[in-house]
């Protein structure tokens, strides 16, 4: 068994918005695929 340390090198936020805020016209296939193109 391996026992190198875990390390996170990188990390993405997901947008947040209020309830029919300015994200109410994308979809959350659109949210998600911002996130993950910004990770």
């Amino acid at each position: 068994m391996n026992n190198d340390p875990v390390v996170i090198v990188a990390m993405a936020r997901t947008p947040m918005g209020g309830f029919s805020g300015d994200f109410s016209s994308l979809s959350a296939a659109d949210l998600g695929a911002s996130a993950i193109k910004a990770a």
